[in-house]
């Protein structure tokens, strides 16, 4: 009886058993009795209904793009509405701490806690300020990044040093004991996690004085030893040598939307958008390019975001949908399309056995990853 081009974000029974209700992307909220199938009736949304809950006053709860609507089902008329305009919020990052007992999640002006044992929310924590990359340093510290950094205590849940630096990004070497946030136009900087005091600066690379250089130093990332940091600004990536503070070299005119090293610390790995919108490995000691593949040969995609398994096996990149490849062979292993709306974020669990995924449909989903 349903339309099959409409999608059914979820299905519920009422208190008797005898009938169920589909909430469905146009909104129609449908009941159809157990026995038979048969269509009954339905109680209609203007916005897509994502999620229904039954109470025990018979009150059926919809929630539709960020509003609840509460439902006298029987008699089809609308009890209360409650406008929550914090469940409209974008969903843009994720991290887990290292022991993978929480997940935090970005939601523009929010932190939003995860307790990874039962997937409920722990905690919301106001980020004063908006929110586009969050990262677990540690156990107790956590750093977001947007329109400004932030520099979390999470064990009193408080927020220990703020600092201006609008479309910044961020990275944290493996010993955990530096920071590298990436400023707009003007260079890195390096800070100590656990006070936020600044250790040291890495100046802008490339013609200041050319117009064509302005832009963030995004898509920052150590090598698996700590020895090393990359990042992309514009046409080009960069890689400083950190022990002995000074540039190795510029992989120039690429076009890399991300990089990331392999665990192995011998290749660097980037997405690279041009008519052929390819994935790259690069020699991570020299910056010469290994080997190149195809992606996905449909128009207008270029790879946004992309990042590496932790063993080095799978890459998995994100452009509208997930796309995960082999990284030996470059061959698309599976597609991942499950989300209503574009994902906006992808990372995996610390050993491998997960990606999670954000999405501006508003969920967050969790993928097994085979071993």
């Amino acid at each position: 009886p349903q339309d099959t081009t409409t999608w059914d974000y979820d299905v519920q029974f009422d208190a008797t058993g005898e009938h169920f209700w589909l909430a469905s992307e146009n909104g129609q909220v449908s009941s159809y009795a157990v026995a038979t199938g048969e269509f009954i009736n339905s109680i209609n949304h203007t916005q897509p209904a994502h999620k229904l809950a039954f109470a025990s006053d018979n009150t059926l709860y919809v929630l539709s793009n960020g509003i609840i609507y509460a439902w006298d089902y029987q008699n089809q008329k609308i009890k209360h509405t409650y406008d929550n305009g914090y469940l409209q919020d974008t969903i843009w990052d994720m991290s887990f701490n290292p022991s993978m007992t929480h997940l935090a999640i970005s939601k523009n002006y929010h932190i939003e806690l995860f307790d990874t044992t039962t997937w409920q929310s722990s905690a919301i924590l106001d980020n004063n300020a908006s929110t586009n990359q969050v990262l677990y340093l540690s156990e107790d510290r956590l750093i977001t990044s947007g329109s400004s950094v932030i520099l979390w205590d999470m064990a009193n849940q408080q927020i220990i040093r703020s600092l201006e630096a609008r479309y910044s990004h961020i990275a944290v070497n493996p010993q955990q004991d530096t920071v590298v946030i990436g400023l707009y136009e003007d260079g890195l900087m390096v800070i100590d996690p656990q006070t936020g005091d600044t250790i040291n600066t890495i100046p802008q690379l490339g013609d200041p004085y050319d117009d064509a250089n302005s832009g963030p130093n995004m898509s920052i990332v150590f090598s698996p030893d700590g020895n090393s940091v990359a990042w992309v600004h514009i046409w080009n990536i960069y890689v400083w040598d950190v022990n002995k503070n000074r540039f190795r070299y510029a992989i120039d005119n690429v076009g890399a939307d991300w990089i990331d090293y392999h665990p192995s610390g011998d290749f660097l790995v980037g997405g690279v958008w041009d008519m052929d919108h390819k994935l790259v490995v690069w020699d991570a000691s020299t910056g010469e390019e290994i080997r190149r593949f195809d992606t996905i040969p449909s128009a207008g995609y270029h790879p946004r975001t992309g990042t590496l398994s932790p063993d080095g096996r799978v890459v998995a990149i994100m452009e509208g949908d997930i796309y995960l490849f082999d990284f030996e062979t470059g061959n698309l292993l599976t597609t991942i399309t499950a989300h209503k709306g574009d994902v906006t974020g992808i990372t995996f669990s610390p050993d491998g056995r997960y990606l999670v995924s954000t999405s501006d449909d508003g969920t967050i989903r969790v993928w097994g990853i085979a071993p």
